[in-house]
């Protein structure tokens, strides 16, 4: 199964986080998912360059969006970042995690 196919079989499940994809082989390496707006504003980070690019094209191409959840359900899911939480709309200067999910458009 390609990565592609393992991340498509994922969001089936629908409303999935960065934690639930870490175990799909070749996800993991040493770059962030960050908002198009504000590059300093972090969905994730550990990811490979591969992850990245699939990513972002399936994003494009509409097959799920980003949308924001609370830290908790990173703590369910068992992994979360260790920078400090995006709390409201404003241009960070310095990198800000904000926990979302992605969910099937």
């Amino acid at each position: 199964m390609t990565m592609r196919e393992a991340i498509r079989e994922k969001l089936r499940k629908n409303h999935v986080s960065f934690a639930d994809l870490r175990d799909i082989d070749g996800f993991q390496g040493e770059f962030v998912i960050a908002s198009s707006i504000n590059h300093n504003v972090i969905f994730w980070s550990g990811i490979s360059a591969e992850a990245s690019d699939i990513l972002n094209e399936m994003c494009q191409a509409g097959e799920f969006e980003y949308q924001p959840t609370t830290p908790l359900t990173y703590l369910i899911d068992g992994a979360m970042l260790s920078l400090p939480q995006v709390k409201s709309k404003r241009n960070y200067k310095t990198p800000h995690w904000l926990p979302v999910v992605l969910v099937t458009a």
